[in-house]
């Protein structure tokens, strides 16, 4: 997926793996900072197992192969393998702020034809100001596209919003404009 090779190859893997926790909602690993990602148990749970290859031994892996494990077509993994991108992610807290993710979408795409990854609560509101609203999910309700069809989506796209979690913030990010 281009998206995530993009983000790969800006990671600084220069940092030690220094503990891994999945729980039933939340993964997190920690490497230079703290990185989350979502879980999904509910899609986790229908694929076959092992769900997580070598789990006693992920600790002895290095930041590059955790990363790699984004790709992974175990729900698990990958959740592994995206709380390690966050965890590598350098952020300038300074110069962040807190901000509502619908507030930088509705000001940034008003009139404008938008992407965004994940389905959230305040979409209706959203479809009502842009031009045209494309949902890319991994469980994808009316209206939304799968995942699989993100590659295809994306890159036509000049609006596109997808939510990270990186050290216990949720930031939204514009990756387009």
């Amino acid at each position: 997926m281009k998206v995530l090779d993009d983000l790969i190859s800006t990671l600084d893997f220069n940092a030690p793996v220094k503990d891994i926790r999945q729980g039933i909602f939340h993964t997190g690993v920690l490497t230079r900072h703290c990185g989350l990602a979502a879980t999904l148990p509910r899609d986790a749970l229908k694929q076959e197992g092992p769900l997580v290859k070598e789990p006693g031994f992920l600790l002895e892996k290095t930041p590059r192969k955790l990363a790699q494990m984004a790709y992974s077509e175990s729900i698990l993994e990958a959740s592994i393998g995206m709380a390690t991108i966050n965890s590598l992610l350098e952020l300038d807290l300074e110069s962040c702020e807190e901000v509502n993710a619908a507030e930088i979408i509705l000001e940034k795409g008003e009139d404008k034809k938008v992407a965004i990854v994940g389905h959230f609560p305040f979409l209706p509101r959203v479809r009502e100001r842009v031009k045209a609203l494309w949902v890319i999910e991994k469980n994808p309700g009316e209206g939304d596209f799968n995942e699989a069809e993100a590659d295809r989506l994306m890159p036509s796209q000049p609006n596109l919003f997808h939510e990270v979690s990186c050290s216990g913030h949720d930031e939204s990010r514009q990756t387009r404009s």
